[in-house]
């Protein structure tokens, strides 16, 4: 004779995630680029990246679960090997993340 007994602990929670692909894996700690506005050489507004800290938790899918280190930023999820703390970087939102819980490369 078997059973399964379901308890739900707590209500639901919200957590903030980010694109498993934002984030850079590291020995040293898991980093972020982050797009920040500051003035230009020229004192024109000009968007720079720069590098953060962020802790990650559970993974669902390709999304990773984070630190509030990027909350209410603009997260670089794409071209981040590229980039250096300081670099101008040009926004292009043409190209829009997933969020599969279950993703499946290109040809499957």
């Amino acid at each position: 004779m078997f059973a399964h007994r379901g308890d739900r602990l707590g209500g639901p929670q919200r957590y903030l995630t980010l694109p498993q692909t934002a984030v850079s894996y590291n020995p040293f700690g898991d980093t972020v680029f982050v797009v920040e506005e500051s003035k230009g050489k020229d004192q024109q507004p000009a968007l720079l990246a720069q590098q953060k800290f962020v802790t990650t938790g559970e993974a669902r899918g390709d999304q990773s679960r984070s630190s509030p280190a990027s909350r209410g930023r603009h997260v670089v999820t794409a071209g981040a090997i590229k980039l250096r703390s300081g670099f101008l970087v040009i926004v292009n939102n043409s190209i829009q993340p997933t969020n599969e819980p279950a993703p499946k490369t290109q040809g499957s």
